[in-house]
């Protein structure tokens, strides 16, 4: 799952009870360090269309079964 944030305040916690790691990525970090099942739903939540991007993988790589999104 992936959310869209913005940057309230000037401080981001480092870490949480529920995170072992927070962090904010630019969208090229993002596709060099995550697998394209992952990095391509931050790539949809970046796109700015108001309806979900439904899309089918295989854990790692995003499959293309004939369906837009």
């Amino acid at each position: 799952m992936v959310f869209l944030c913005r940057l309230v305040d000037d401080a981001i916690a480092s870490s949480t009870e529920e995170s072992a790691e927070i962090c904010w990525l630019s969208p090229d970090e993002v596709e060099k360090r995550f697998v394209p099942a992952f990095a391509v739903r931050v790539a949809d939540a970046l796109d700015g269309r108001s309806e979900a991007a439904v899309r089918a993988h295989d854990g790692v790589s995003v499959l293309n079964l004939g369906a837009s999104g």
